[in-house]
């Protein structure tokens, strides 16, 4: 993290915010921000991040534990050396913690990325289980979802998660 970004606690950003000394900027992805986020939050996603900032204001940055807003404040700070910007310390987590408002979205679907995650377990557990009792040619099922998860990691991008993007249930 960057010498001049600085966490800040949710109690604390919270005051800020609501006394219109700051800005939250959520950098998680849109539907991530539909299902649920810190009531008055901009959205402005890691992936296609909007570096452009007004100077004169302070920005607190959230996203789900505060991972994302670290890469996203050290971006920002570089690109805005006059701009006041912190981290909002263990993110929306933190902040529903807290006891802080969130606004959320009744009935919704869960997170692309957990959906990724329960397939491709289920798919990784069912090659094993196939391929025990059945043919061990079904290993390389589960053969296949890791390299998917390796290819996923290494570049950044994850096919299944694009395709589960475009199902109706997951449009924002």
């Amino acid at each position: 993290m960057s010498n001049s970004v600085k966490k800040i606690l949710a109690k604390d950003a919270s005051k800020l915010f609501n006394d219109g000394k700051a800005c939250i900027l959520d950098v998680r992805e849109a539907d991530e921000h539909h299902r649920e986020h810190i009531q008055g939050s901009e959205l402005n996603p890691l992936s296609a991040l909007n570096l452009q900032l007004k100077d004169t204001k302070q920005y607190l940055i959230s996203c789900q534990s505060g991972m994302r807003a670290a890469q996203a404040a050290n971006k920002f700070a570089e690109a805005n050396p006059n701009c006041n910007i912190q981290i909002i310390d263990g993110g929306i987590v933190e902040w529903k913690k807290q006891g802080l408002p969130v606004n959320r979205v009744a009935g919704s679907t869960i997170s692309i990325m957990r959906q990724v995650q329960i397939i491709a377990g289920s798919m990784v557990t069912a090659g094993v289980i196939l391929g025990n009792l059945y043919d061990p040619n079904f290993y390389y099922l589960s053969a296949f979802v890791g390299i998917g998860l390796i290819f996923s990691g290494a570049s950044g991008t994850c096919m299944m998660g694009n395709i589960l993007g475009k199902l109706s249930f997951n449009k924002v």
